[in-house]
């Protein structure tokens, strides 16, 4: 179990992080067909699995197949908002 609360908080953690940094480019960002994607099916799923699972113990199981969607689109938006930000100008000093 403590294996799977150390991944749990990684992720929430890479998941403020990412949120942080989109924040004034989420329109952009979601135009993006591949993050779209894997949100929607991220969060169709959880909410499938919550809704119909009450044992707690399976939940960590049943996530498994979300897990990989949710991460790329984690992924993929935090690189983007890392590219799309500006390059900072260097200025020559003699």
């Amino acid at each position: 179990m403590l294996l799977s609360a150390l991944e749990s908080v990684v992720l929430l953690l890479f998941t403020l992080v990412v949120v942080y940094r989109i924040r004034f480019r989420v329109a952009r960002i979601m135009r993006k067909p591949t993050i779209l994607f894997c949100l929607i099916f991220s969060i169709m799923f959880a909410f499938a699995v919550g809704v119909s699972t009450f044992n707690f113990g399976t939940l960590t199981r049943y996530k498994i197949p979300l897990m990989p969607f949710y991460a790329l689109a984690l992924v993929y938006a935090y690189q983007l908002s890392k590219s799309e930000q500006k390059p900072e100008v260097l200025e020559m000093t003699e």
